[in-house]
């Protein structure tokens, strides 16, 4: 599966998403900036969204219309909304631009009508909000032939996370765990649930509301093939999204917390049962069997004059106890690392 450029079946760290929700704080400007940052900082793919206020939910006064938790408590949710939406006037601009810099630009879609209007740009991929995660209908509609689709899995329930898979069925997806309460509490960022939504899908991954990169590079070692980020231009300030984001620096910082992270994990295709664990200077500096005293030639090895020591240029020692009582076929200086020429019927095994 591919989305843009990344390709997730070969690729050997998780794809780093730069997520531009709500933080252009109503400046085209501010978001083309953004973009250009997060490509610069080594993002692989770059979300918006595709998002109309009065599509999402409608101008109450009851009471549930109103936030009552939380960084947005009091506010009502149409004026949240009518504040973090980005202008369809944008979306040409914001894809003109990101062909300019080489980087895929999909969005989240929260409506039939998103689904319709972003399909003249030819998105790589779409993303279904886990607020949206129980709605059939829409993840039908989001389902172009051959686009993949990401699905965020923070307000789901597990019966919720398998009714949506089974609209989904064998569309090519991927699936993020996420805690919808932003910022997330590192100790709540309950990471084994990557593991269970493993079981079940291919590609699984994190959408991170945590502050800092440590529950990306935990996630990245648990075999996370997208972690999605919020980034800013301004940390800590007033916009929505503010309170949680990364600002340029940071996000530079977190890209490369996740590569380090993946390249510490090692090659995935490598075969460790038959691959050397370390090919390094240091290899030889293994322990290897070694002549301690003079031996005539005729004189038996013993324990006295052989012994397992530092440096590995000898015989392994797994071959001492063959070698014990048989007799040397040559006079033997100390300080000579054993091979199996100095040994009377030779025998199996390599010196180093």
């Amino acid at each position: 599966m591919k989305i843009a450029n990344f390709d997730f079946a070969r690729a050997q760290r998780p794809a780093v998403v730069a997520e531009i929700a709500a933080s252009h704080n109503g400046s085209l400007d501010t978001a083309i900036k953004l973009m250009e940052i997060a490509a610069a900082a080594g993002a692989d793919l770059i979300k918006i969204q595709a998002m109309v206020p009065h599509l999402i939910t409608a101008d109450f006064d009851r009471p549930e219309f109103t936030i009552t938790k939380g960084p947005w408590a009091g506010r009502k949710l149409i004026d949240l909304y009518r504040q973090a939406a980005m202008p369809r006037e944008w979306f040409p601009v914001l894809y003109a631009r990101a062909m300019e810099l080489d980087i895929g630009l999909f969005p989240s879609v929260f409506s039939i009508e998103d689904v319709d209007f972003v399909r003249q740009f030819n998105p790589p991929a779409l993303k279904i909000a886990s607020f949206e995660l129980v709605d059939p209908i829409l993840i039908k509609a989001a389902m172009w032939e051959g686009t993949p689709l990401i699905l965020s899995t923070g307000m789901a329930s597990w019966t919720e996370i398998r009714m949506a898979a089974a609209t989904v069925r064998l569309h090519p997806s991927i699936w993020l765990h996420c805690i919808s309460s932003y910022p997330t509490d590192l100790a709540k960022a309950n990471l084994r649930f990557m593991d269970v939504l493993r079981r079940e899908f291919n590609f699984v991954g994190l959408s991170d509301h945590t502050l800092g990169a440590e529950a990306a590079m935990m996630a990245t070692a648990r075999g996370a093939c997208m972690i999605e980020k919020h980034i800013t231009l301004t940390p800590g300030g007033d916009g929505i999204d503010d309170g949680f984001a990364s600002g340029p620096e940071e996000f530079a910082m977190f890209v490369k917390a996740v590569h380090m992270a993946a390249a510490a994990l090692g090659p995935s295709d490598l075969d460790w049962k038959t691959s050397p664990r370390d090919d390094s200077e240091h290899a030889p500096l293994r322990r290897s069997l070694y002549v301690v005293e003079p031996i005539e030639r005729g004189a038996m090895f013993t324990a006295a004059n052989v012994r397992s020591i530092r440096p590995g240029l000898g015989l392994e020692p797994r071959f001492f106890s063959q070698i014990m009582g048989k007799r040397a076929t040559m006079d033997i200086p100390a300080g000579t690392p054993l091979a199996h020429h100095h040994v009377e019927g030779g025998g199996e095994g390599t010196a180093r």
